[in-house]
């Protein structure tokens, strides 16, 4: 039996993320796919309804992609019985995204016939779900909160991605294909109980595959100027490190003038990257099967 999932009118339920990255020959097609469920006083989105849906990336030929929001009229949510996973359809967009196999399987399908953008990317997970400060423990309580006012689930922290995908070039007309079967893939979700900017002085966060390694960092501060952290390190089935410490991770950007400047000020440049330094204990890490 499918439960729909009403969006509570306290919360405003932010976006919900996934990502695509795709590294053949050191080329790197990648896309961002955002399902909003917030207006403009709670996300800062230009012309946008409150449910609209963005997607942009890069291409391996060095085309740069931004498609206006795709604003629907409605959006239903709801979860299968007995799994944890939910499904989506963001209503007038042809956006959808569809679970299976609990927290295991996702798909995007998309056929949005004013912008030509057609198709679909498939999501398997190789890392387990966490929250901000530990590992999804069914059956326990858990702390959602990655600051005050924040909250934050990471259902997909690394994922194999195949994809087949086809849209207009915005710069030529002409269309273009998509289609690879060894992409690197990520999806959370995040919401907060006050509008994002009234939260939020600046956050990096990413995620990255590194060898046999998987991680995910979360770095913000707060309008009092106070940091928060959240690290997630796995390789294998070791889970090495699932912290909100404050040492948990540490990202600091580097590069020429101001992009080097940190905290971040409104008018900083884009740092060149990142300095990432997290904080693992000593011991070989939990198994995926525990639940500390």
């Amino acid at each position: 039996m499918a439960q729909t999932i009403k969006i509570l009118d306290e919360l405003l339920c932010w976006a919900i993320c996934w990502r695509t990255d795709f590294f053949p020959n050191l080329e790197c097609p990648r896309n961002n796919t955002l399902f909003y469920a917030a207006d403009a006083s709670g996300f800062p989105m230009e012309n946008a309804s409150y449910t609209p849906v963005q997607l942009t990336g890069s291409l391996a030929n060095g085309t740069v992609f931004s498609l206006p929001l795709f604003s629907g009229s409605s959006a239903a949510v709801w979860t299968e019985e007995g799994k944890q996973g939910v499904s989506g359809i963001w209503h007038e967009t042809g956006f959808a995204f569809y679970n299976s196999d609990d927290l295991g399987r996702y798909t995007i399908a998309i056929d949005t016939e004013e912008l030509g953008v057609r198709g679909v990317v498939n999501f398997n997970a190789i890392a387990p779900p966490h929250y901000p400060c530990r590992l999804l423990c069914p059956g326990s309580s858990q702390n959602m909160e990655l600051l005050p006012g924040v909250g934050w689930a990471n259902a997909m922290p690394d994922a194999v991605v195949t994809a087949n995908l086809s849209f207009l070039d915005p710069s030529t007309n002409e269309t273009l294909k998509v289609k690879f079967d060894d992409g690197v893939g990520y999806h959370d979700k995040n919401w907060g109980s006050v509008p994002f900017v009234e939260i939020i002085q600046s956050w990096y966060w990413g995620h990255g595959r590194i060898g046999n390694y998987s991680v995910v960092w979360f770095d913000a501060i707060d309008w009092n100027g106070t940091e928060y952290q959240s690290g997630y390190v796995i390789t294998g089935n070791k889970i090495i490190s699932a912290s909100c410490s404050p040492s948990s991770s540490r990202a600091r950007p580097f590069g020429d003038g101001s992009s080097k400047i940190y905290p971040p000020k409104a008018n900083s440049t884009p740092p060149s990257g990142f300095t990432l330094e997290f904080e693992l204990p000593g011991d070989a890490g939990s198994t995926c099967r525990d639940c500390p």
